[in-house]
This record gives C-alpha cells, structure tokens and sequence, in this order.
C-alpha cells in the first residue's frame, strides 16, 4: 500500500514540475493570408484590399511569404502605437543574400531572423499596386 501511495505521488510530482513543457507545445502560431488586389490600406488597417497583418500580442518574430502574379512593391510595417504610426520594418530574404529589407518587388520568403520585433502591429502593404495580385501569408511566432 505504501508502495502505491509512494508511486502516485512520484508521478504526480513529474506532472506538476513539467507544466512548461505541456504548455510550450500547446502554443500555436498567429497566421494571416490575403490576396492583395490594391494599394488601399489605410489608418489602423491590418486587412483590407491592399494590407494584410497581425495583431502581434506577444509574438516576436515574422515570416511572410509572397506569391502570385503581380507587379508593384510590397512595403512591411510596424506599429508601435496600435496602429496610429506606422514605420518600415527590416526582413530578411530566407534565400539568397542576407541583406536586410524594407520592401519587395518579388516572389520569395522573408523573416525577422530571429530578431524580436518591437511592435503590437505588423503588416505587408502593397504600397505599390502596378497590376496582378500577390497572395501575401504571414506567420507570427514567439
């Protein structure tokens, strides 16, 4: 008896001192796509024509994947002011040189890098909107 009263315990004790563990594992990212069809993105605008974002709310690093068949420029910005101001963000493209940048004018992947980012808001504007229509997905992560 005392054996499994000592062995309840035991494994109670290995249930409460990995909560960390259970908890990382249950934390899903925050993932945004659009088709951006215009270079209408205005204000406080995390999602409409020309913008797609993420309310960041903790989350600290950015992916943002870019696809489709368009021309024009896509601008990455953060707010610091939920929303009120926003300010040109540096991503890295995950291929190729790793120059950082403000704007793409491609296809591709880009990332903070592992870098923290110091906002509540981030957003992809198509700032320039020559013809076509990117497909725009971004990824939030701790």
């Amino acid at each position: 008896m005392k054996r499994t009263i000592l062995l309840i315990v035991s494994l109670l004790a290995l249930l409460v001192a990995t909560p960390s563990a259970q908890t990382i594992s249950t934390i899903k990212p925050i993932t945004a796509s659009a088709t951006l069809t215009t270079n209408t993105c205005a204000g406080a605008s995390i999602s409409s024509t020309g913008c797609i974002g993420v309310n960041l709310g903790g989350y600290s690093r950015i992916s943002v994947g870019i696809s489709g068949t368009w021309t024009g420029t896509i601008t990455f910005e953060i707010s610091a002011d939920a929303g009120t101001t926003w300010n040109a963000l540096n991503v890295f493209p995950v291929s190729g040189t790793q120059t950082a940048v403000t704007t793409a004018t491609t296809n591709g992947m880009w990332s903070t890098s592992g870098n923290p980012v110091p906002g509540s808001k981030f957003r992809a504007r198509f700032s320039t909107a020559t013809s076509g229509s990117p497909v725009v997905t971004i990824i939030a992560t701790f």
